[in-house]
């Protein structure tokens, strides 16, 4: 009961926010039109959620997108690229935590990010990375288990682990399973809020079959 009260008083205060702030609603939804494609250009995303963030200081979604699409854009860059964007997803990351210091999504995000820093340079970062990587996927399901994100991170960091670590494809099966439970009954807080990750998870369970 408590959880469904708060979902509604976030709902209401998100509807009055938009009400008072049509233009931010609006630049909102176009930006995030190009992010719900098949193949989004990340690098494109990133601009626009920049200049949204310039014109809106106060709001941390806006953030929080150019943090994701600056970290997706390192998959898309060249090897001594990436770095530079995961740097610039992590200052806005930072900015949107001293915003929402218990936001989930921010955590996940955060989790993300390492795990990226990881692909950049696996031999020499991968021990110290996946530490904060499952750290950073603990505190999220502290804050709320429920968010699906955290296990396709998760079964992502497994699949990518050596099996004598306890990693591999059929140690990753269970977070992946769990991900897809959870995505069938998540409810984002608005259309604004992040609702990725589903369709990778499903690639994922789609490479078992």
């Amino acid at each position: 009961m408590k959880n469904g009260i708060t979902l509604v008083i976030a709902l209401f205060l998100t509807t009055f926010a938009f009400a008072n702030n049509p233009t931010y609603e609006i630049a909102m939804q176009t930006a995030l039109k190009k992010v719900n494609v098949e193949h989004p250009i990340w690098t494109e995303v990133a601009e626009d959620f920049e200049t949204i963030v310039a014109d809106n200081p106060t709001e941390w979604l806006p953030l929080y997108y150019h943090a994701l699409a600056n970290t997706n854009a390192s998959f898309d860059v060249d090897l001594t690229q990436k770095d530079a964007y995961l740097d610039k997803a992590q200052a806005s990351l930072d900015k949107v935590l001293a915003m929402q210091p218990n936001e989930v999504e921010i955590t996940v995000l955060q989790a993300n990010i390492y795990m990226m820093r990881i692909a950049v340079e696996p031999n020499s970062r991968g021990m110290a990375y996946s530490s904060k990587v499952f750290g950073a996927l603990s505190k999220a399901k502290i804050q709320n288990a429920e968010n699906p994100r955290i296990y396709v991170l998760w079964g992502l960091m497994v699949y990518n682990m050596p099996e004598q670590f306890g990693g591999g494809a059929l140690a990753a099966s269970a977070y992946f399973n769990t991900a897809k439970a959870k995505f069938a009954t998540f409810e984002a807080a608005s259309e604004l809020h992040p609702n990725w990750g589903e369709t990778s998870n499903n690639k994922m369970l789609a490479s078992y079959k």
